[in-house]
């Protein structure tokens, strides 16, 4: 059975997984990047690599989470961040439009 979610922009996963946890009370963290002259950049302070998403819930706790699509794969800055956090015993998840059932039921199992 084809999944629905195939050929989806990580920008679609993204537009997919903020309307789902917006609709179940999460709150959303996501740092936009911008482009700069010719260039695109997420401008922080810190170590390179962290998660696309931060999401936070009063019952449903913290979920940190990179979006992927297509045959994209995790840097090794994102799969440093990814260890250290789970880790840590946070969870924190690769997402890639594949996914999107199982997100959906965690972000509803609240």
């Amino acid at each position: 059975m084809p999944n629905s979610y195939a050929g989806m922009t990580e920008a679609q996963v993204l537009k997919q997984v903020c309307a789902v946890a917006k609709l179940r009370g999460w709150l959303i963290y996501h740092a936009k990047p911008a482009q700069v002259g010719e260039r695109w950049a997420t401008h922080f302070q810190g170590d390179a690599g962290f998660p696309d998403l931060v999401l936070s819930h009063p019952t449903g706790g913290l979920v940190f989470a990179e979006l992927k699509a297509g045959r994209n794969k995790q840097s090794d800055a994102q799969l440093r961040w990814q260890r250290y956090l789970l880790e840590a015993e946070y969870e924190c998840y690769c997402w890639y439009p594949k996914d999107l059932d199982a997100v959906i039921a965690r972000l509803s199992d609240i």
